[in-house]
């Protein structure tokens, strides 16, 4: 009978994940908590039925019951071999942090995502059991599906090679400026089951741009970049008016996947001048890391000309 009472107990307190992961369950959110995106970090709770039990955490491949996890025919992934992992018992609370990401090639069973197959399905699963003779033991289990990386990308509005946006319009000779039109965007996994929300979530990345003149030391500088788009910050900003700028972009409303900015050169009339435009440290709202970053893929630079505006003598009269 005591063996019944303290196992109720436990099961009682163990209805369900506490936090944010049972909220993700319910939306659905792509980058959730239930559905993150391969290399992502996230956290899962359970309030312990008693802080002197001892508690356990497993992840496993596919979606299983409790009564499969409790069967003993399936067998957990490796923790720190098979995917990062940081365990703690804080106070009235077992928390785990997952990095679902393949550490190396060495890796047995690295962390898959869904790839249109049922790869990508896993279980977390929690045991608690008490320390006394009789052992009595609860588990819960919580199901993710891991989807793709998000990919974030850079592209330059118009022709690749050009001259400066104010083309076909009279120059006197001296300094004028240039703009130019870049869209920065963000592409994230679409094709859940009904009911997904789409990747809703803060992200950042590090613009770099950076000149170089066709003639030794007459290169254009960066004289400012400001974004065309609501719900985005510049910080950390260095290299205005230098020929190499620097600036991390947050993008803080969730509904925006896509901004657009304008970067103003200082034009060195009949100089041609390769730009460089480039994206790192690219973050999303669990940490995610860009697809570009992990499978070596392109899209993070982007590389263009903006031809020389002819530089004229002054005209005179001669008699």
């Amino acid at each position: 009978m005591m063996n019944t009472i303290k196992y109720t107990a436990i099961l009682f307190i163990l209805l369900l994940f506490t936090g944010v992961g049972a909220h993700a369950q319910l939306t659905y959110e792509i980058g959730g908590d239930s559905v993150p995106l391969y290399q992502s970090t996230h956290t899962y709770r359970v309030q312990m039925s008693n802080t002197l039990n001892e508690s356990y955490w497993n992840l496993y491949e596919g979606t299983l019951t409790v009564a499969q996890v409790q069967s003993g025919d399936y067998t957990p992934l490796v923790a720190k071999t098979d995917y990062s992992v940081e365990i703690e018992n804080a106070g009235v609370y077992a928390t785990i942090t997952i990095r679902f990401l393949a550490p190396g090639a060495a890796a047995a069973n690295p962390i898959a995502y869904d790839n249109g197959s049922e790869s990508g399905r896993y279980t977390l699963t929690y045991r608690e059991t008490t320390v006394d003779d009789f052992k009595c033991f609860a588990n819960e289990v919580f199901h993710i599906h891991v989807m793709p990386p998000i990919d974030i990308d850079i592209a330059h509005q118009g022709d690749q090679y050009r001259c400066q946006d104010e083309s076909d319009v009279y120059k006197t000779n001296i300094e004028s400026v240039s703009e130019a039109v870049y869209t920065v965007y963000i592409e994230y996994p679409d094709t859940l089951t009904t009911g997904s929300t789409g990747y809703s979530g803060t992200w950042e990345f590090y613009l770099n741009v950076s000149t170089q003149g066709e003639i030794s030391g007459q290169n254009t500088t960066i004289a400012d970049v400001v974004p065309n788009t609501t719900g985005v910050y510049i910080t950390n900003v260095t290299g205005i008016d230098t020929r190499t700028y620097g600036g991390k972009f947050e993008v803080t409303d969730a509904d925006v996947h896509e901004i657009q900015f304008t970067v103003s050169y200082n034009d060195v009339l009949g100089v041609t001048q390769e730009i460089t435009v480039g994206l790192t440290g690219i973050s999303g709202k669990f940490n995610e890391v860009d697809a570009d970053e992990i499978f070596g893929g392109e899209g993070n630079q982007i590389k263009h000309t903006i031809y020389a505006m002819p530089a004229v003598g002054v005209l005179t009269a001669l008699n």
